[in-house]
């Protein structure tokens, strides 16, 4: 009697491999029985956590800001640019109803908690409106989108920087600033939270920073030129 030989492909062969593996580890796991000797009724302890969870967030809302504040900032910011989906209308705005602040010994972490619906894209001609003399428009460092844009500007000898970087506000969006140089507090601009940082950069140049959300708007500048330009230039963002 002769000999039949069948010829199997090698994905075959594969997926005969895979098969039989899959089909040993399944027949060595643990029976019902077996699980729920190995793992019990695990509910009354997940009612202690999620209890020792809510005592602990009660206990958080009450530690002040000022025993975290104490931190110091340099020049690096790292900007959520995140784009709505709804209508392109202006009077469709989010509303920040917290932020949630992490401040580490060479970092602070600020990310916004907004709800309602976000912009489609920034109201038509918004930007910045005033810009101090002797700046000038830095095309290779600036971008703009329907949502959001980066304008960067230097005087003629490099001395003088100024950086203006707007997007629209959505839920999770958040800035990360490198706290080397510059300290930062909490304030009141145009009648909401924002945060102003002042102290030195990496190359000794005096600046300042403001970050804040307006209209469903985040803002952020980034200068070395004197605070009163700075809350001059953001005044003057629309």
């Amino acid at each position: 009697m002769a000999n039949e030989r069948e010829t199997v492909s090698l994905q075959g062969m594969i997926r005969w491999a895979l098969a039989e593996c899959a089909a040993r580890e399944i027949d060595a796991l643990p029976d019902i029985q077996e699980l729920n000797a190995l793992y019990p009724d695990t509910a009354a302890f997940r009612r202690r956590v999620f209890s020792a969870i809510g005592k602990w967030k009660k206990q958080e809302k009450h530690r002040p800001l000022r025993v975290l504040k104490h931190v110091i900032v340099a020049a690096a910011v790292l900007v959520s640019v995140l784009f709505g989906t709804l209508m392109v209308n202006a009077s469709v705005r989010t509303a920040v109803v917290n932020t949630i602040i992490e401040w580490t010994e060479r970092s602070i972490g600020i990310q916004f908690q907004v709800e309602g619906a976000t912009l489609a894209a920034l109201p038509e001609g918004y930007g910045p409106h005033y810009i101090p003399e002797g700046l000038m428009y830095q095309e290779e460092l600036s971008w703009r989108t329907e949502a959001g844009f980066s304008y960067g500007y230097e005087s003629e000898n490099g001395d003088s920087i100024l950086n203006i970087e707007v997007c629209i506000a959505e839920n999770g969006s958040g800035y990360y600033l490198d706290d080397e140089h510059a300290e930062h507090e909490r304030i009141t601009f145009h009648g909401v939270t924002a945060y102003y940082g002042h102290g030195t950069s990496v190359g000794g140049d005096e600046i300042c920073t403001l970050l804040w959300v307006e209209h469903g708007i985040e803002h952020y500048i980034y200068t070395n030129v004197p605070v009163s330009e700075l809350f001059t230039i953001a005044e003057q963002i629309y």
